[in-house]
């Protein structure tokens, strides 16, 4: 997530919790960024900051699944369980998730609903829609 997304900045602190309970899990982190808006946000560079497993990569366009997926066979990641958040939920998250599982349909992949965040005023629709199209997404909700 970089901070010229201004959808970033409400959510960042709920990135950096999933962050830590991927650290905690020992799990795989793949940070995605768009190469024309600039560095990811320097809050969670820094929380990733000393973590072996975990991979950068850019794209151009909304859909981030294919440098995820590189990152993931480079890197020997586990894919069984795929977890997502970032911004613009209708668009980039939306796009990069259904790039992985149409792609990886064995893979369950969890949409971290309160780390996501969007620019635009817009409904959950596409994410229900991804839901409803592939069995293997879910959108989970942090517990209170």
């Amino acid at each position: 997530m970089q901070p010229t997304w201004y959808a970033s900045q409400p959510i960042v602190y709920n990135v950096i919790d999933e962050i830590e309970q991927a650290k905690q899990k020992q799990c795989a982190i793949v940070l995605v960024k768009m190469l024309s808006e600039g560095s990811i946000d320097v809050r969670i560079l820094e929380a990733t900051q000393g973590y072996n497993k975990i991979a950068q990569v850019g794209k151009r366009y909304s859909d981030g699944s294919t440098g995820v997926k590189r990152a993931i066979i480079k890197h020997n990641f586990p894919k069984a369980c795929l977890r997502v958040c970032g911004v613009n939920t209708d668009e980039c998250v939306a796009d990069t998730v259904k790039g992985i599982a149409t792609t990886w349909p064995k893979s369950k992949i969890e949409i971290a609903r309160e780390a996501c965040n969007s620019n635009y005023k817009v409904s959950d629709t596409k994410l229900f829609k991804l839901c409803g199209e592939n069995k293997n997404v879910v959108i989970i909700r942090r517990k209170k």
